[in-house]
């Protein structure tokens, strides 16, 4: 069996290139850009849900994982720490996406 090259279309599979556009899509204003708001803070917080979710994770399999008190305790420590900083990111790119939202409102 050959496989051909395609991609995705609304649902569908088409073989050949994508198209490639033109331009890049112009930023929203006006409502569009309202309601891109309550969109953006949704993703946010679930991005932060997730990286919450694999810390915990994370440490219940090395909990589970390493036999001594010394290494679970290291790993927790490290994954909580990757974790902050990860989460620390998140909170960044929603703040400046925040602040590019309002200005586009003024």
């Amino acid at each position: 069996m050959s496989e051909k090259e395609g991609h995705f279309e609304k649902g569908r599979w088409v073989e050949g290139e994508p198209p490639q556009p033109d331009e890049p899509e112009p930023a929203a204003e006006g409502p569009e850009a309202a309601a891109e708001a309550p969109e953006t803070e949704r993703l946010i917080g679930e991005a932060s849900h997730s990286v919450h979710r694999a810390i915990e994770d994370v440490i219940r399999a090395g909990r589970h994982l390493f036999g001594t008190q010394e290494g679970r305790d290291h790993i927790e420590k490290k994954v909580r720490k990757a974790g902050d900083d990860l989460e620390k990111a998140i909170e960044d790119v929603a703040e400046a996406a925040r602040q590019t939202l309002e200005k586009r409102k003024t």
